[in-house]
């Protein structure tokens, strides 16, 4: 869900979601969008610290509205995540 700040940001929820070396699950789901998508979420993520630096917020009428914050890593996510579990299960099978 998100949350008031990141609304005014321009954030969608999943933009909030750290893609780096400590959350190695949402760095590959990130790394197999589209690249229009990919694009889409580098800029609002910029933007959103960008205006954070300046102590500044969007205008209103460009807040992010509920019903238009979109879930667009959870195919990705749970794509990845049932991956790196049949992986595991394989290794485990296998006694690697």
């Amino acid at each position: 869900m998100i949350t008031k700040v990141a609304s005014t940001l321009g954030l969608l929820t999943h933009d909030a979601l750290t893609d780096d070396y400590i959350h190695p699950l949402v760095d590959e789901a990130a790394r197999r969008l589209p690249p229009e998508v990919k694009i889409e979420r580098d800029f609002r993520r910029w933007r959103a610290t960008q205006l954070s630096l300046q102590h500044e917020v969007l205008p209103k009428e460009q807040w992010v509205k509920y019903e238009d914050d979109v879930p667009y890593l959870a195919p990705y996510l749970e794509e990845v995540e049932k991956e790196w579990l049949e992986k595991a299960n394989w290794k485990q099978r296998h006694g690697f």
